[in-house]
């Protein structure tokens, strides 16, 4: 059921790193990866734009709107140009930040960890309400167990934002971790889970998952202003690296404080800057 992200991940450089930030423990960074010494967006926007029918869709819903289209007459153009505007219809391109930022949660969650969406929230969009509760991903891993994934993202263009966007995660986070199982059901009552993880919704808000171990994992994406001194590619990447770092330093403890010691242990972090990001945004938009 995972989605094929390998190509989307050949755009983007992934790792982990010591941070200051709690729990302490290496958290995971990325960034858009280089070509020599600039970031190679355009490749990156290709594969977001290769992406987004396996965001909305799962293979099955997406199987059935190609057959309907491809017909008896094997119309291939019209088949898949009739898939990919099925899932274009879902995006607002005057929301760019929240979509990009949900699409790069969910796509790490199944790159990371081999966590399946629950649920596809992208496909409720006609309902606000049903958009605007409860977490921006949940995913379902039984790799080595059973595993569910509570993702939320952030994702700030603006500058000097990463402080705010980190907060804002934590604060997210423990509204998601108190509302979770009433978000399950109710969009289990609206026939929005996956079929085939369908018993598997019924038997988390049934508690009949004895080893059920859940992930909150927060995505900060944010725009990164900091200078860039001229370099070949290993020198810049340890820049990105130190510079993740710092703008970590820059979290006070005090944000950690709401959080219960049994929440902030488990949480796993993924920082993203990005240079420019507004014109990544713009670009994004303009390619769907």
């Amino acid at each position: 059921m995972l989605a094929p992200t390998h190509k989307l991940f050949e755009a983007l450089e992934v790792f982990q790193v010591s941070t200051p930030l709690q729990p302490t423990k290496d958290h995971f960074a990325s960034h858009v990866k280089l070509l020599d010494f600039n970031f190679n967006k355009t490749h990156l926007i290709d594969r977001l734009k290769q992406s987004i029918i396996d965001w909305v869709f799962c293979k099955a819903e997406a199987r059935r709107i190609f057959d309907d289209e491809y017909g008896a007459e094997q119309d291939l153009s019209a088949a898949s140009a009739a898939l990919y505007q099925a899932a274009r219809e879902t995006f607002r391109p005057n929301a760019p930040q929240g979509q990009f930022g949900e699409l790069m949660l969910s796509a790490f969650l199944q790159h990371l960890f081999q966590a399946t969406p629950l649920l596809r929230k992208q496909t409720v969009r006609t309902s606000d309400a049903h958009e605007r509760f409860g977490a921006d991903a949940i995913h379902y891993s039984n790799s080595l167990g059973a595993h569910l994934y509570l993702g939320e993202s952030k994702c700030y263009k603006s500058s000097y934002q990463f402080p705010k966007a980190f907060s804002e995660s934590l604060s997210s986070m423990i509204t998601t971790l108190e509302n979770f199982p009433s978000e399950i059901k109710k969009f289990s009552t609206g026939n929005f889970i996956e079929d085939d993880l369908k018993a598997t919704a019924t038997r988390i808000l049934k508690n009949q998952i004895s080893d059920l171990t859940v992930h909150p994992i927060s995505i900060i994406i944010y725009n990164e202003t900091g200078s860039l001194k001229p370099g070949n590619a290993q020198d810049l990447k340890q820049q990105i690296r130190d510079s993740i770092v710092h703008q970590c330093k820059k979290i006070d403890s005090k944000v950690y404080a709401s959080m219960d010691a049994l929440v902030l242990d488990r949480m796993t972090y993924i920082v993203m800057p990005v240079w420019n990001l507004n014109e990544l945004l713009e670009e994004f938009v303009g390619a769907l």
